[in-house]
């Protein structure tokens, strides 16, 4: 029975190699790709990749769960919504430079995320999705190739947000919370 579900899963498995899907698991830290390129993003969380596809708001999604907006999107040095990015070699590999979010991204948005995508395929990955740390604004990002490997450079970049607003303590719990540690206070000292 065991030796049958490991054969079906190492068939599913080569079948999707064989197509070209990536399934694209989260891993801690900044840095994921491979086997053609790496890509890096200072100040993750979170990194996942695939192959095949350019991160829509669906994509990243089925990566770290819940509904994500699009916040900002470049294919070169500039701004659009809350985004900002600089860098060298847009269209190439290797690329690397800055990113920044505005502040005020966070108080809009509960999570947020940042995708790369490289065009016209010819290798593996073809996408990464960092998932940010909270409140974090500004970083550096880097694509390279590992292997000599043709297709494209780096297409476009693009911020992620789930919307929401994040929890914040109501003004009445944290004057009760206060009343309490007083009260606390006060039949210590009585007892001493």
């Amino acid at each position: 029975m065991k030796t049958s579900m490991i054969s079906k899963a190492v068939v599913v498995a080569l079948a999707m190699t064989a197509s070209g899907v990536v399934m694209a698991n989260p891993v801690a830290g900044n840095t994921c790709g491979a086997p053609d390129r790496i890509a890096t993003l200072v100040d993750a969380a979170q990194c996942a990749y695939g192959s095949s596809a350019n991160p829509d708001a669906s994509l990243v999604g089925s990566i770290y769960g819940d509904t994500w907006t699009k916040a900002g999107e470049l294919t070169g040095n500039g701004t659009n919504g809350y985004f900002t990015a600089t860098g060298n070699n847009w269209g190439s590999i290797p690329a690397s430079g800055t990113w920044a979010i505005d502040p005020s991204f966070w108080n809009h948005f509960t999570k947020g995320a940042i995708s790369m995508h490289v065009g016209q395929g010819g290798g593996d990955p073809d996408y990464w999705v960092w998932l940010l740390k909270d409140d974090s604004t500004s970083g550096t990002w880097d694509l390279a190739k590992l292997q000599k490997s043709g297709g494209g450079g780096l297409s476009n970049i693009k911020l992620w947000g789930v919307v929401g607003e994040r929890e914040v303590p109501a003004p009445g719990v944290l004057a009760l919370l206060g009343v309490g540690l007083f009260g606390l206070v006060v039949a210590r000292r009585r007892k001493a």
